[in-house]
């Protein structure tokens, strides 16, 4: 029988709120350029402020004060770091007196960093075509790591607005010497996918993987590989070449916020070597244990396991389970009760607001609201902002939410037939 699952892969590029957050970095961009014009008598310039590992708002202003009584050429290297601390807080450099001054200074290698630092800040905002303006910009005194991170963000920003010639363009250039060489497999991997040319999107992967040493990886980089494990399992599912799939899954990391994903993945490939006991087994661990979306896949997985065991009687109480609790969901998310959404962990796989443009934002904000004068002026505003980032919050969980009662009616729709087809079918039997 044809198994209905969805098979989520960790490809999806979501969509960016880049034009909401307009007016909110301009309210951010006057504040701070106002907070950083004001006199604070308890506020003193210093050089070790440009070069702090930990930018606050206070090391950006103490930078700022240092640099107001130096020369560009004096001191280059704070200007850059000043400059690079403004970009930090999102804001637009080239709107503030600072980057005039850095052109005009006339250092051939300092401007194309100028350049690149900048387009590298808008594209973490989602400002792509002044990325794109800026990174033209760019001569050949840039140094070859910048070169080849520079080909990274052309490659990305190219690959987020669907060109994908364009961005296996660039993304082909990155030497494998390069530190970004295992992103932009990565990426040509996820090209390849779209276009269902899996053996070509599996050696891209393996490339990408093979880039780490696993015996000295971060943390970071052991997610980065989980995610090309995963990735690599899916591609090589979609080509019944099962026995790899598992033992790409087997390699993601028990302590992955991954993790369920990829036992659903080796489930899948158990399945596909026929061995159902053991893909039942695991069905179960992500039925009961899962708080992601891989959850309905399992509910839904588990009793066409039976069905091909030939166990009905089992395969008809699981679907009436799986119809039961994804109704109970289904109920939640359509109540639009975000609070037990969020429990549930059903926005995605990780934590996806701790490192989102939104939070970033907000604690930017609320740092600005702690200052008396930039209170006075900005307040209003400010805090308008706030409830502008709270409404695109809501905006996306709905729009994630709706996305989520789809998949989860598709599923009982689909779960509901295949018990009326077994019902009829008993009924010709006798």
């Amino acid at each position: 029988m044809r198994f209905f699952f969805l098979i989520i892969l960790l490809i999806v590029v979501y969509s960016s709120h880049a034009n909401e957050f307009v007016e909110i970095d301009k309210t951010i961009a006057s504040s701070i350029s106002f907070w950083l014009d004001t006199n604070n008598t308890d506020q003193s310039g210093s050089q070790e402020s440009c070069h702090s590992t930990s930018i606050s708002l206070k090391s950006l202003k103490s930078c700022h004060r240092y640099i107001e009584g130096v020369y560009i050429t004096d001191d280059i290297d704070s200007y850059m770091a000043y400059v690079n601390q403004l970009l930090y807080f999102g804001v637009k450099v080239q709107n503030f007196p600072v980057f005039n001054k850095v052109i005009d200074a006339q250092y051939e290698e300092i401007t194309s960093k100028l350049y690149f630092n900048i387009a590298y800040s808008a594209y973490e905002n989602q400002r792509y075509e002044e990325a794109l303006n800026y990174l033209k910009k760019i001569d050949d005194s840039l140094d070859d790591d910048s070169v080849y991170h520079a080909l990274l963000i052309y490659g990305l920003i190219y690959f987020e607005q669907e060109d994908y010639e364009k961005s296996k363009f660039y993304l082909k250039r990155i030497d494998k010497s390069s530190k970004y060489y295992s992103s932009s497999q990565y990426n040509l991997g996820l090209i390849s996918m779209k276009a269902y040319w899996w053996s070509e999107a599996e050696e891209h992967l393996n490339k990408a993987i093979s880039t780490f040493d696993i015996k000295d990886v971060s943390e970071y980089q052991s997610y980065v590989m989980d995610k090309l494990y995963l990735t690599l399992g899916y591609s090589q599912i979609s080509r019944k070449n099962f026995r790899s799939s598992k033992a790409s899954f087997s390699n993601v990391s028990l302590k992955s916020p991954i993790k369920m994903r990829a036992l659903m993945g080796i489930a899948l490939s158990e399945i596909g070597l026929g061995r159902l006991g053991k893909a039942a087994t695991i069905l179960k661990i992500i039925k009961n244990k899962s708080q992601s979306s891989v959850k309905f896949d399992a509910l839904v997985t588990l009793p066409q396991v039976y069905q091909r065991a030939g166990n009905i009687k089992e395969t008809v109480e699981y679907y009436k389970t799986a119809i039961s609790e994804m109704s109970v969901i289904s109920d939640v998310i359509k109540h639009r009760d975000k609070t037990l959404v969020s429990k549930m962990q059903l926005l995605g796989e990780g934590d996806e607001w701790k490192t989102s443009n939104i939070v970033v934002r907000k604690a930017i904000i609320d740092d600005l609201l702690k200052y008396r004068l930039v209170n006075r002026k900005f307040g209003p505003l400010l805090k308008s902002s706030l409830s502008q980032l709270e409404k695109i919050k809501d905006k996306y969980t709905v729009s994630r939410s709706t996305y989520l009662s789809e998949l989860l009616n598709n599923y009982i729709k689909q779960s509901k037939y295949a018990l009326a087809v077994i019902y009829d079918q008993s009924v010709v039997m006798k």
